[in-house]
């Protein structure tokens, strides 16, 4: 059985098993990085888990419906597919689920983003990735 995490036609599909670890990967990393008050985004997310059945969607239209937390969602899943590519995340005796987990938690920042700029069009997450690549966007063009 698969679960999805979805906003209207963008998608990400997910086993059970795969759906529970990248939940609970990106809880982790999200605890690290939220601030006080978006703590409750976390703690929400969590008892996704907690409570998950086999087959759970998420639709992040309904599920998520404010727009900061939406946002960082963006940046947590984001992040914990650098988390996982760095090997700073899961278990670290294999490789072979590593390129998976990072294409699901990349696809499901690159969704969430997607509802995102459904309202905010030109709005940008504050994340590694970007930041490295305009700094070495920068030192490029200076060469």
């Amino acid at each position: 059985m698969a679960g999805f995490i979805y906003f209207k036609e963008h998608e990400i599909v997910f086993n059970n098993s795969q759906f529970r670890n990248t939940i609970t990967f990106a809880s982790k990393v999200a605890r690290k990085m939220a601030t006080e008050s978006e703590m409750e985004y976390v703690e929400k997310m969590e008892n996704n888990v907690e409570n998950y059945w086999p087959g759970m969607s998420l639709d992040i239209e309904t599920d998520f419906p404010e727009l900061n937390e939406k946002k960082f969602w963006t940046k947590i899943f984001y992040e914990t597919a650098r988390e996982v590519f760095e090997r700073k995340i899961g278990v670290q005796d294999y490789f072979f689920w590593q390129t998976q987990r990072i294409y699901q938690l990349y696809g499901t920042g690159n969704v969430f983003e997607k509802s995102v700029k459904e309202i905010e069009p030109k709005w940008i997450p504050n994340i590694r990735d970007f930041s490295e690549f305009n700094e070495w966007t920068k030192k490029r063009n200076e060469e």
